[in-house]
């Protein structure tokens, strides 16, 4: 059975309180919480939490904390609610999330002997609004759950390399005193970017699929590209493909998703090698000759191609010919 705690103590210290750091030890020796504060700016905070738990404890937390929070493990488990949603997730190493929130009542379920490490950076105020709201398009949406007291999660996800060395470099600044705070503001800002940049992406791609539409003459083109390459009159790359239906990339590449479940590449590399499959079985050309007839440079990469889709070389198919080179 579990241990139930309160950290609403920490409250002041997170919203209010300029100290560098906190240390709380739980009753009974069962465990204890370090946080160290760092502000890198009027408008970003960054926190450094160490948990150290001897038995199973629940950790009851609210804050009215809010802006942008990243947060990123870097050590240890634990099982996390969010009781104003009713959403129960498992946080666990190098893994992450982005959410922007206004007040967040939480339950933390650790299990015995467990370490947790993590970072959390908030983000607020002028640097919000202009890097961030102002560039998302459901920003109605986003300020509607803001004032529900809702939070809007715009990342979960495994930790990409390039922010997990800076979380880890951030968590382990080898400086002190002045030297280390810029140290840190440096990897602080550079997770900002990253992330924020990820973020209005992936926000900019659904918006062009959402507005993107498909024509009478879109569908046309996308009819003929399809048959192009069923026919095998051509053995085109995208982009060769794109010229000859006068249609673009991203439309073409969008069309064939949304009219026949596929891309354009797989397709074009599925009728390549069903006829590098025929003509190695029938003709009598040698491997050279064949890889150059479906549109391949090289013979190394038709070779890899080939066995990588019917899981045999190329060779093996020519030797049940009657007469083979």
């Amino acid at each position: 059975m579990s241990k139930l705690y309160d950290l609403n103590d920490l409250e002041n210290f997170f919203v209010k309180d300029l100290k560098d750091n906190i240390k709380v030890d739980f009753p009974n020796e069962s465990g204890s919480v370090e946080v160290e504060k760092t502000i890198i700016s009027d408008d970003i905070f960054l926190y450094k939490n160490s948990f150290n738990f001897k038995d199973n404890v629940s950790l009851e937390s609210s804050s009215s904390e809010e802006g942008l929070c990243i947060n990123i493990v870097l050590d240890g488990s634990l099982k996390y609610t969010d009781k104003i949603l009713d959403e129960q997730t498992n946080k666990c190493a190098n893994s992450m999330f982005v959410k922007y929130i206004n007040q967040s009542q939480s339950l933390f379920e650790v299990n015995k002997d467990s370490i947790l490490k993590d970072i959390g950076i908030i983000i607020k105020g002028d640097f919000l609004q202009e890097f961030f709201l102002e560039k998302i398009s459901n920003k109605e949406l986003v300020l509607k759950n803001y004032e529900k007291n809702i939070s809007t999660n715009f990342k979960t996800a495994q930790t990409n390399l390039k922010t997990k060395i800076l979380a880890h470099e951030i968590f382990n600044s080898p400086y002190e005193g002045e030297l280390h705070k810029i140290y840190l503001q440096s990897k602080v800002y550079e997770i900002v970017f990253h992330e924020l940049s990820d973020i209005l992406q992936v926000n900019r791609l659904k918006n062009i699929k959402k507005e993107v539409k498909l024509t009478k003459e879109d569908i046309y083109a996308l009819q003929k590209a399809k048959s192009l390459i069923c026919e095998k009159r051509f053995f085109l790359n995208l982009p060769k493909l794109s010229k000859e239906v006068a249609l673009n990339e991203f439309k073409l590449k969008y069309g064939f998703k949304k009219l026949f479940n596929t891309t354009p590449g797989a397709l074009i590399l599925e009728f390549r090698m069903l006829e590098a499959r025929k003509l190695l079985e029938s003709s009598e050309l040698n491997i050279t000759e064949i890889s150059k007839l479906v549109g391949y440079k090289y013979v190394q990469s038709f070779t890899t191609a080939f066995k990588k889709r019917f899981n045999v070389n190329p060779k093996e198919f020519i030797k049940s010919r009657k007469y083979y080179y």
